[in-house]
């Protein structure tokens, strides 16, 4: 079944959940050499199971299949984070490893008009923020691209919290600041995100999809830029 999706060796990770409990097994393909089972084990028990599976073979990909939902197509975890599982297990780990997250608490915004010169131009550039367009309550997901639904708490209007139901089930939900048209995350937010690629249709990024690698790239360029004007010298004020 997984085997048939690349010919390249890979290391697969099947397994069904019981509310937070996980029964499954590791094995490598071609071949389905089991390496470990595990049978009603915590879910960071169980990637602690993937990170010596990942050290015993580097080079293999990482395929998810989830026994419980035969409807969800096998999620390839990106190389990104499967060169951390390797080099880094325990933040690998911790990546993958989310509950529910409560909102946070309210922060004060002062509205701001919709104009170019507001928000909209903000979200026109990559930067430390990364936007996502709202449309009848609704939020583009950078994890698929389909309409998600925002949930808000009670009298709640700066914040919401998206539990996308066409993500992966790994993806956990994901906390956004809001403005009148906009959704945003502090773009290293979205890094931790365990995703390949990410669905951003903005103006910087014209294609709608952007790779891990491609997104980290722009957004290093962007610091360096910052870093550079943040240390030039001042200009002398006018006398």
């Amino acid at each position: 079944m997984v085997a048939e999706q690349a010919t390249q060796a890979q290391i697969v990770l099947a397994y069904r959940r019981v509310k937070d409990r996980s029964t499954g097994h590791i094995a490598v393909e071609p071949g389905s050499v089991q390496l470990e089972t595990f049978e009603n084990e915590e879910f960071h028990r169980m990637l602690s199971g993937l990170a010596r599976a990942v050290a015993a073979h580097p080079d293999h990909a990482v395929i998810f299949v989830r026994l419980d939902h035969p409807h969800l197509q096998p999620f390839a975890l990106d190389p990104a984070t499967v060169e951390l599982f390797r080099t880094d297990p325990v933040a690998a780990i911790h990546s993958m490893s989310y509950v529910t997250p409560a909102l946070a608490p309210k922060v004060a915004m002062t509205p701001v008009a919709t104009l170019r010169a507001g928000w909209d131009t903000m979200a026109d550039a990559l930067g430390d923020t990364v936007f996502f367009k709202i449309d009848r309550g609704g939020v583009a997901c950078p994890g698929c691209g389909q309409w998600g639904m925002l949930v808000k708490a009670a009298g709640e209007t700066t914040q919401a919290s998206l539990r996308c139901r066409y993500c992966p089930p790994h993806v956990p939900p994901m906390v956004l600041g809001l403005t009148e048209r906009w959704a945003f995350m502090a773009t290293p937010q979205l890094f931790l995100l365990p995703l390949a690629k990410f669905y951003l249709p903005l103006a910087w990024n014209e294609g709608g999809w952007i790779t891990r690698q491609a997104l980290d790239d722009k957004y290093k360029a962007f610091q360096a830029e910052k870093e550079i004007q943040c240390s030039s010298k001042p200009l002398p004020l006018a006398r």
